[in-house]
Order: structure tokens, then C-alpha cells, then sequence
């Protein structure tokens, strides 16, 4: 069954977990929205970091290369795109 898009949860835990693997930029086949509900997210998106404080939502389009830093506990991530599948 093909799905359009996923929606992940992550808590302080997923964060924590997230923050200490190392994240190279990188590029996706798909769409991203990250919303930050606590803390912040360190985004680096065209060669450039930025920190977003929360509340935030950040956008990555598809092939983007980008590296994300976590700092915050409360996060959605949703993931769009028609070739994700389950």
C-alpha cells in the first residue's frame, strides 16, 4: 500500500536519542515539515545555520540538503511524498 505522507511524534527522550547521533547534511526523496512545539532546532538549510526558538515549523523541500539539530523535547515531524510506503 503506497502512503502519501507519515507524521512522527518525537518526545524529550526521541529528542535526546536524535541529538546525540551524529547528522550529516543530507538530502530526501521527500518532503519535510518539522513543528517544534518546546525548546530549539538548529537548522542548517542552504549552507546556512539558523536556531529557531519555539514555537516553530521549518519546511524542507524535496533534494534540499540540510542537517538538523535538536535542542527541543516536542516535536512533530510529517514526511510527504507518494513514494514513501508502509
Amino acid at each position: 500500500m503506497n502512503q502519501l505522507s507519515k507524521i512522527f511524534k518525537i518526545d524529550e527522550a526521541g529528542a535526546t536519542k536524535i541529538s546525540a547521533s551524529p547528522d550529516e547534511p543530507h538530502h530526501h526523496d521527500f518532503e519535510e515539515l518539522i513543528i517544534g512545539m518546546e525548546g530549539q532546532l538548529e537548522h542548517f538549510i542552504d549552507f546556512k545555520n539558523t536556531l529557531l526558538d519555539a514555537p516553530l515549523i521549518s519546511f524542507v523541500t524535496k533534494g534540499k540538503v540540510h542537517r538538523v539539530v535538536l535542542t527541543c523535547c516536542h516535536l512533530l515531524r510529517f514526511y510527504s511524498s507518494q513514494e514513501l510506503k508502509t
